[in-house]
């Protein structure tokens, strides 16, 4: 990206001391740690160069999903005018292991979708031989529901999102469940905060034999049936393996990225 003119390259540090920022720092003083450089997607990279709070928030929740994950000190460096962020890779990751935790947008939302009654059905998402960890729908005839027919059964606003959790999710290895007929697997817990969770229980309650299709970023992450009134405790099964179901839960204890962000290098 190009820099602001007359704009110095100030650098501000989230340091271990969460929130505090620094400046100016030389950017030589990470020169010898391994990092991954992002940015603000390409259509949000006008409004973040307007709003360089917006980055510093999003430079925030970056160094929580972070934390979440388990690094102790993680650093990222705020360059207002280049637009982007530079992050010390934690010594147990690998730059690769970490572009989805770091860019995937993380918002949440369950949805009762009428479709899924009689019309759709899902099945594991499929690229490239292997299986992605989230679900697709299937329409009649077997084949994928169209993107048009997707965008219009999720136009309305989700009853339930990722704001309504507590900051509690966990990832844990889950034994094979004979009621919903899966082998072992990997989920993730969450936990209502008190007001939704009387609004999730009487909402579940009235869709007993039904499906919550739950998704992550717009994709179908999985689709359980109600069985019971759901009291505000869950777990969220789904095809990952546990590194994967750990940053989900990284990402929902954190909170939604507030700029969508990409890799530069």
């Amino acid at each position: 990206m190009r820099n602001f003119a007359l704009v110095p390259a100030v650098l501000f540090v989230l340091s271990p001391a969460f929130g505090q920022a620094v400046s100016p720092v030389s950017s030589s003083a990470h020169s010898a740690a391994k990092t991954i450089v992002l940015r603000p997607a390409a259509a949000h990279a006008a409004s973040a160069k307007r709003d360089p709070q917006a980055l510093r928030a999003t430079a925030k929740v970056v160094e929580r999903r972070l934390r979440e994950t388990g690094a102790a000190s993680p650093a990222v460096v705020v360059n207002e005018a280049r637009g982007t962020l530079a992050v010390t890779v934690p010594a147990d990751r690998s730059a690769d292991s970490l572009r989805d935790l770091l860019t995937r947008p993380g918002r949440l939302e369950f949805r009762f979708l009428p479709q899924l009654k009689k019309v759709w059905r899902t099945a594991p998402e499929v690229v490239n031989g292997r299986e992605t960890g989230f679900e697709r729908f299937l329409g009649p005839d077997g084949r994928p529901v169209d993107r048009a027919a997707l965008a219009v059964a999720l136009s309305g606003k989700a009853p339930f999102t990722g704001a309504d959790l507590l900051p509690t999710c966990r990832a844990e290895s889950l034994p094979a469940d004979a009621q919903s007929r899966t082998g072992p697997s990997v989920g993730v817990y969450f936990e209502f905060k008190p007001e939704p969770e009387a609004r999730f229980k009487a909402a579940t309650g009235r869709h007993i034999g039904q499906t919550l299709a739950i998704f992550l970023d717009g994709r179908l992450l999985c689709a359980p049936r109600i069985y019971e009134p759901i009291q505000g405790v869950g777990i969220i099964r789904a095809r990952w393996n546990l590194r994967q179901a750990r940053d989900i839960a990284a990402q929902l204890n954190s909170g939604p990225l507030p700029v969508p962000l990409e890799v530069v290098r």
